[in-house]
């Protein structure tokens, strides 16, 4: 994909790709990576707590059947 000649003009005149610019374009496309990997990272957490609340309470359930079979036997 190439610039027309009115895009280098522009380029060039406003010196749109000067290094101080590139660094600057640079760092907010990473800002915006590392704001997404952080979004996709805390789902990941929410849901790990959530899963790990669901086996706590089955947890108890299971020690509630065992205690309860332990003192009722059959």
């Amino acid at each position: 994909m190439g610039l027309t000649p009115c895009g280098w003009f522009h380029i060039e005149r406003l010196r749109l790709n000067r290094p101080q610019l590139i660094a600057l374009r640079q760092a907010r496309q990473m800002e915006r990576l590392l704001q997404s990997e952080a979004a996709q990272v805390q789902d990941i957490n929410s849901q790990l707590r959530k899963r790990i609340r669901e086996l706590e309470a089955e947890l108890i359930e299971l020690r509630n059947t065992i205690a309860s079979l332990s003192t009722n036997p059959r």
